[in-house]
């Protein structure tokens, strides 16, 4: 089976190669800093132990705000601050008047992105689910070493051969290179981990294996929480006979919830729904409610019908399952069938539950 979370665990392998651009880029211009700027180098070797004191502070920050604004938004500022800081890195020290200072400013500014994506990106791949967890992992922090050398690989093939100084233009073009990839993280990666809808296949496989045994007259209110392969968990609610006897039903449930785990896969945790068979008035306010149903839309059913009956009024409590696409609200929903209800027996009263699926 296709680990759907693939794309989610490959943008997390790019963040590291981002972090290690973030971490290698700088050191890489420390001669074109000295010469272009006259900066000694006993100033411009404290860059790298500023850069790493400032992720080491995010790293303890972090902490404190990560969980409360959510790893998406976390994410992506971390890919946009990177790409802030480098593209600075080009413009700051012309800009202001102690070059020093701009490089400075950058270095700041791109070391709070890497920090980030330090605290970040070994979460997401240890919550994505994988065949080889261990492997994953591994092969995760591998990525920061062929960032490494892709970034330093880069710089000495480009340098030789263009006819004037790529120092500069590699910062613009490594940080489009991290927004690019903030981009994907955005699109591939965070969507999964925030949930996805089940497929209508699913859900219909589902309903169906649990209709398929003998003494479940019907089921609904199917959940289903999905968290890679071999990891989804199901709930559903299973109609049986009422007059059965409760241990035999519960035997047939049980009996599902085994089989469907060792044949589909699914933890299902199945409810049962006591339903009385062959009462004649239940039968008859079932047919009512089928008619109204029918002249309210397409697509509407019904369950958990009771039948509450009063010496003024009859209550009939029950849920209805309505599509996503139907236009009309729930409370539309809900004001069409009582109508359509008190139309055939003017003393009936319907509190109702709408469900969509």
């Amino acid at each position: 089976m296709k680990n759907r979370y693939d794309k989610t665990i490959t943008a997390c392998f790019v963040g590291y190669i981002v972090q290690a651009i973030v971490n290698n880029f700088t050191p890489l211009l420390f001669l074109f800093f000295q010469r272009s700027y006259r900066i000694p180098l006993s100033q411009i070797t404290l860059l790298v132990t500023f850069n790493f004191g400032v992720q080491l502070l995010v790293d303890l920050l972090s902490v404190g705000f990560v969980d409360k604004i959510g790893y998406r938004v976390s994410m992506v500022m971390a890919h946009v601050l990177s790409a802030a800081g480098l593209i600075l890195l080009t413009v700051l020290p012309e800009a202001l008047p102690s070059p020093f200072a701009g490089i400075l400013i950058a270095v700041m500014i791109y070391a709070i992105g890497g920090g980030l994506l330090e605290v970040l990106v070994s979460p997401v791949v240890e919550a994505c689910p994988s065949d080889n967890k261990e492997k994953a992992m591994s092969l995760l922090h591998s990525f920061y070493c062929w960032g490494h050398v892709g970034v330093v690989l880069l710089s000495t093939l480009l340098g030789p051969v263009l006819p004037f100084s790529p120092d500069g233009y590699m910062g613009v073009l490594v940080a489009l290179f991290i927004l690019r990839s903030g981009v994907e993280i955005i699109r591939k990666a965070m969507d999964q981990l925030l949930g996805e809808a089940p497929s209508q296949e699913l859900v219909a496989e589902i309903q169906a294996f649990v209709r398929s045994y003998p003494g479940v007259l019907d089921c609904h209110d199917l959940v289903i929480h999905s968290y890679g392969p071999g990891r989804r968990f199901a709930s559903i609610h299973a109609e049986v006979p009422a007059e059965e006897d409760i241990l035999v039903s519960h035997d047939i449930i049980d009996t599902i919830e085994r089989d469907i785990l060792a044949q589909k896969g699914v933890h299902l945790v199945i409810h049962m729904d006591p339903v009385a068979v062959g009462d004649p008035q239940l039968e008859y306010y079932r047919g009512l409610v089928k008619e109204a149903l029918a002249a309210v839309g397409e697509g509407l059913s019904f369950h958990d019908l009771r039948l509450v009956a009063g010496p003024q009024h009859t209550k009939l409590v029950f849920d209805i399952t309505a599509p996503f696409a139907m236009e009309a609200g729930d409370e539309e929903i809900c004001r069409q069938v009582q109508e359509a209800l008190q139309q055939r027996e003017e003393k009936l009263l319907a509190p109702i539950t709408v469900d969509r699926v």
